[in-house]
């Protein structure tokens, strides 16, 4: 296993690596921290990047680069149909019935706000799950980062001559038993993307861009 040290971003040896304690220590900082806390990166260099994984496509017209990958997920098959159930029931039965007699209450449906924040989660979800993309897009100095679906999402950009480092990091939330990792392209403002897309899709991002930085040096 390649760990990095999350502070300096130094590979870490073997030998200062104690897994069944969830610790690491650096040399270089000479300081311990917890491997949770760093995320393998040794796996970008095995990308091929001539065969990228299915759902995600390139356009390279030389001045610019555009990486778009599918955040579909198989748990939309779980995530959907529960969704359907717990939000329709709980919306219908608080929301639906005062509107069915035409009747407001106010306590009925401060009840229910709960229920309509955690609906709405629930959908955006779903769709990014199903019909949701991440589009990387490298033009000149500037890389600029859109998730969500259709043309409805939210957009990050960057200089990217002030990048610095790029690394996988651990967002802390899990989907399942494994933890979200995310892409971090490191500088004076740092700017994270990919926790939604499948691992095979934001090793494949993280390995073009790191390629890339490391060009640009």
């Amino acid at each position: 296993m390649e760990v990095e040290c999350p502070k300096c971003n130094q590979r870490i040896a073997a030998e200062d690596v104690n897994v069944a304690k969830d610790l690491g220590f650096c040399r270089r900082c000479n300081e311990a921290f917890a491997l949770s806390d760093a995320v393998a990166v040794g796996d970008l260099d095995q990308v091929d990047f001539a065969d990228p994984p299915k759902g995600l496509t390139i356009e390279d017209y030389g001045h610019r680069l555009t990486l778009t990958a599918t955040t579909r997920h198989a748990i939309a098959l779980f995530l959907v149909p529960f969704t359907l159930i717990w939000s329709g029931g709980s919306m219908i039965g608080i929301y639906g019935t005062q509107i069915w007699k035409g009747e407001f209450d106010i306590a009925q449906s401060l009840f229910g706000l709960p229920f309509l924040i955690g609906t709405i989660f629930l959908v955006s979800v779903c769709l990014m799950s199903t019909l949701g993309k991440v589009r990387v897009a490298l033009d000149g100095s500037l890389v600029t980062v859109f998730t969500g679906v259709g043309g409805i999402g939210r957009t990050k950009t960057a200089d990217w001559s002030q990048v610095t480092d790029l690394k996988l990091v651990d967002t802390g939330a899990r989907s399942g038993n494994k933890a979200m990792v995310a892409i971090e392209l490191a500088g004076p403002r740092p700017m994270k993307f990919g926790s939604m897309l499948s691992e095979p899709r934001r090793n494949f991002i993280a390995a073009v861009l790191r390629r890339m930085l490391r060009e640009r040096r």
